[in-house]
């Protein structure tokens, strides 16, 4: 039964307010549809429970930028939280983006990052994963601080 490859990929990334862009690329321009066992993958990207982008037939690449604290209208505003990791001072500020990614049959063709973009139209990788054929699924938690 190939269903039991398709686990999903989870990854939670700990973010400063600010403007970033996810990117997911596929070297074989299919996204995450394979013909292969009629099984297509899918990404969704959260922040605090609310979907900032979902896909799963986005060709050779997709790139979606967002702000931290994400809202999906004015009025909604959501609650950050405090930094788990010694890396920032308690008094800051930890606003949760969530990376989820089931991955279809061809995974080492996927790869996806999160960039945090400047004032001055510089990106900086904040996280980065590159799947490989036996990696259908991985759990992670980091909490990174923005960079320069």
């Amino acid at each position: 039964d190939h269903r039991a490859l398709f686990k999903t990929y989870t990854e939670s990334i700990c973010v400063q307010e600010g403007e970033f862009e996810f990117v997911i690329s596929d070297s074989g321009g299919d996204g995450l549809v394979s013909g292969r066992c009629g099984k297509a993958g899918y990404y969704n990207v959260t922040s605090n429970g609310a979907l900032i982008v979902k896909g799963v037939d986005f060709g050779d690449e997709e790139r979606t930028t967002f702000s931290i604290p994400f809202a999906l209208h004015p009025s909604f505003s959501p609650s950050p939280s405090e930094a788990p990791s010694s890396s920032l001072s308690p008094t800051e500020t930890c606003y949760w983006i969530e990376v989820s990614i089931v991955y279809d049959n061809d995974a080492y063709e996927t790869s996806w990052d999160v960039q945090s973009t400047g004032k001055d139209g510089d990106a900086a990788v904040i996280k980065s994963h590159a799947a490989s054929q036996g990696d259908m699924s991985r759990t992670e938690t980091m909490c990174l601080e923005e960079g320069d």
